[in-house]
């Protein structure tokens, strides 16, 4: 049986599961404890997926959130991740790849890691089967977590989904059964932002979903209570066509909103609606195929904002095929400066000079440095080459003649290495150009050190979706189409850490 071939009859008994077995994993409340995986000083703390059944059913690919929580009068936090379930699949539904008559849309969920019963539990907490009659469930993961106080009110933790109905969930204990919906938009679409600025909580709506439907973007204020639009126009920009990052800083809210045909623009706002918005940077931060910043955060006295490019292919006509992402920062003054990228101040070229680096996807503070992750795009070439190996050469040339990649020498030896099947253990090409998500540090901004560049020791960890700081841990959750993704820990010093 060919690669290609198994993959299809997995799909298939994924699909039979979901289909024969719904309660199977409504009585899965706690993932199975396993043994621990070690990779250049992190730790995986839970089971690919969270574990083999669940992620036989549910494909959970993306941890596209992870937050730490602690309850008002309580003396014990947790961290939790929520989840972006079958997300290659819905891909290969939409190119009419998957030969099904209706979507595989698999139910999302958040959970909480529990240390306490082993090292890789994580228990469900908020599972949409609870609320939602499937297989074609409306909301098939949950795309940011928060943690939000109103005035007067709890602390809460916050769940933003991706849904034909998106919604806010929220539970001021984090328990299972304790989740209670305080909002919904009515349509399709998707709440990948949120932030707390001014003890407002605001968040971005996708119309239509992650790329969206074409319709401007939105940004709305929750206080706790009650929820109103701020903006519903795209910042008078109809092609502003999504919210996908934003911010506190320097007294203002910054909003990031995609737009494929100039670039990613960042507006800034008081957030009272006394003054109007205004936009601090347009036409992609300098290059207009950035068509996105997937990420900002604040670092010392700069907000950062990561670039992504469409699909990780330059359509813009403007540079090669394929392009790294870039790296931009704002000071207080709103002054615009290329950290990675064209004449920046690190010196280091887009995708921190490897140009398959096509999305700068998560950023996070740890012990005074700034770190920095990655999607590596090269990482799905294994992918590509399981589900359509007759296409190998052609790929292959496509690669080395339109791609550039510095330093792959594509020829007969990788040609072998993916006939033959190799999966989870470095290859040729692997090694030729370092598959798998990277993860950069600097304490400035100008000086960057390597941390891996490897998706830690597996090409399928093809980037570093999220990252959460706790005291002194490093929590970093990696995207895995394949296998389910994984989160790992760091809890002992870096080399140079202290730099």
């Amino acid at each position: 049986m060919s690669i290609a071939t198994r993959r299809r009859a997995l799909r298939a008994a994924r699909w039979c599961a979901l289909l024969s077995m719904p309660l199977l994993l409504g009585a899965t409340n706690i993932q199975c404890p396993g043994s621990n995986v070690t990779s250049q000083g992190f730790t995986q703390i839970n089971r690919n997926g969270f574990g083999y059944v669940e992620n036989l059913i549910d494909m959970n690919d993306y941890p596209w959130g992870l937050q730490y929580f602690k309850p008002d009068g309580s003396k014990v936090g947790h961290i939790y991740c929520s989840t972006g379930n079958g997300i290659d699949d819905q891909v290969l539904y939409e190119l009419g790849l998957l030969g099904l008559p209706f979507p595989p849309l698999r139910p999302g969920e958040v959970r909480r890691y529990r240390p306490d019963i082993s090292s890789t539990t994580w228990q469900s907490v908020l599972d949409i089967r609870n609320y939602e009659q499937g297989p074609l469930f409306e909301t098939t993961g949950f795309r940011s977590l928060t943690v939000y106080k109103p005035k007067g009110g709890p602390n809460y933790i916050y769940a933003g989904s991706m849904s034909q109905d998106p919604s806010l969930w929220r539970s001021a204990t984090g328990e299972p059964g304790s989740w209670e919906k305080v909002w919904s938009y009515g349509d399709r679409g998707s709440i990948r932002a949120m932030a707390v600025h001014n003890r407002v909580l605001y968040f971005g709506v996708l119309p239509g979903g992650e790329i969206g439907d074409g319709s401007p973007s939105q940004v709305w204020a929750h206080d706790g209570t009650e929820s109103w639009q701020i903006i519903d126009d795209g910042f008078g920009d109809p092609a502003n066509a999504g919210v996908w990052t934003m911010a506190s800083f320097n007294d203002h809210l910054y909003v990031s909103v995609a737009n494929i045909l100039r670039g990613f623009e960042v507006w800034k706002m008081e957030g009272n609606d006394r003054n109007p918005p205004q936009r601090v940077i347009e036409g992609g931060g300098g290059w207009r195929g950035n068509f996105a910043a997937a990420t900002s955060y604040v670092f010392k006295d700069h907000i950062y904002f990561g670039t992504q490019i469409l699909g990780g292919i330059n359509t813009s006509g403007d540079g090669t095929i394929l392009r790294g992402a870039d790296l931009v920062r704002l000071d207080t003054n709103d002054n615009l400066e290329v950290v990675i990228g064209p004449d920046s101040i690190s010196g280091l070229n887009s995708g921190f000079d490897k140009p398959q680096n096509a999305y700068i996807w998560s950023m996070v503070e740890y012990r005074g440095q700034l770190f920095v992750g990655t999607w590596d795009q090269t990482s799905i070439i294994q992918y590509a080459i399981d589900e359509f190996p007759e296409s190998i050469e052609q790929l292959l040339t496509f690669l080395s003649t339109d791609f550039e990649i510095p330093g792959a020498n594509l020829g007969g030896k990788a040609i072998e290495n993916f006939q033959g099947g190799v999966k989870r253990r470095p290859t040729f090409i692997s090694g030729q150009l370092g598959i798998g998500g990277d993860l950069y540090r600097s304490h400035d901004g100008i000086t960057w050190h390597t941390v891996f560049t490897d998706g830690l020791g597996d090409p399928y960890n093809y980037g570093a979706r999220n990252m959460l700081a706790v005291d002194d841990d490093l929590y970093i959750g990696m995207a895995n189409i394949y296998e389910g993704f994984e989160i790992w820990q760091r809890d002992a010093d870096l080399d140079d850490a202290e730099e």
